[in-house]
């Protein structure tokens, strides 16, 4: 059973949402390391902590395929990477909601 074009378009229009929460919270991003907000970005970062955790239970097979290395031989910079950029997604959910939101309500 094939879904229907009005499941469709949603899915487009979230997806056009995120794109645009992920480029707002790219140039909320750059302002804050421009305006030297170190600390700001720093707990900004650590809001992806949880989730980072959480996929790092995820079986050493799948990173083995992922990156080619197993999950205890991982750099602590990747580990880190990981985590910045699990919290820059989440943190692009709520621009994309509220655009979501504002744009498509009816």
């Amino acid at each position: 059973m094939p879904a229907s074009p009005a499941w469709w378009l949603r899915l487009v229009r979230l997806g056009g949402c995120y794109l645009l929460g992920l480029i707002a919270v790219g140039l909320l991003l750059v302002a804050l390391l421009m305006t030297g907000q170190f600390r700001v970005v720093a707990l900004w970062q650590a809001s992806g902590l949880p989730l980072a955790l959480l996929l790092e239970r995820l079986p050493g097979e799948f990173w083995q395929a992922l990156l080619g290395l197993p999950l205890h031989s991982q750099p602590v910079a990747l580990r880190s990477l990981l985590q910045f950029l699990l919290a820059y997604a989440q943190l692009a959910c709520l621009p994309a909601g509220l655009c979501y939101w504002l744009w498509y309500r009816r």
